[in-house]
């Protein structure tokens, strides 16, 4: 029989392997979702590092069902679709479809 695994209990699940590998990002719970926020390094295979990006990620209520959205909230990425920033200011990561 499958286990089926709450949305709760998967974020803080993925947030433990998620802190490993961002220590400075933390995790916060408003109005019935979780967000991630804080700031990410962005490196190479061997561990040099490139850059370092703040972000904030917000889980729907409907997560994992729907993916989380991610902003860019350092102001570094410029705000035209060129650089794959939506509307709503929210980072474009990829299609639905490229993602399965």
């Amino acid at each position: 029989m499958q286990t089926v695994i709450s949305s709760h209990a998967l974020y803080k699940k993925e947030f433990v392997s998620i802190k490993k590998r961002y220590p400075n990002i933390t995790s916060h719970f408003v109005n019935g979702k979780y967000y991630l926020q804080g700031s990410i390094d962005i490196t190479g295979d061997s561990g040099e590092k490139y850059d370092e990006y703040e972000i904030l990620v917000e889980f729907p209520v409907s997560y994992p069902s729907v993916f989380p959205v991610v902003f860019e909230t350092g102001g570094r990425i410029e705000r035209v679709p060129d650089m794959l920033i939506n509307d709503d200011g929210s980072c474009c990561l990829g299609t639905m479809a490229s993602m399965f």
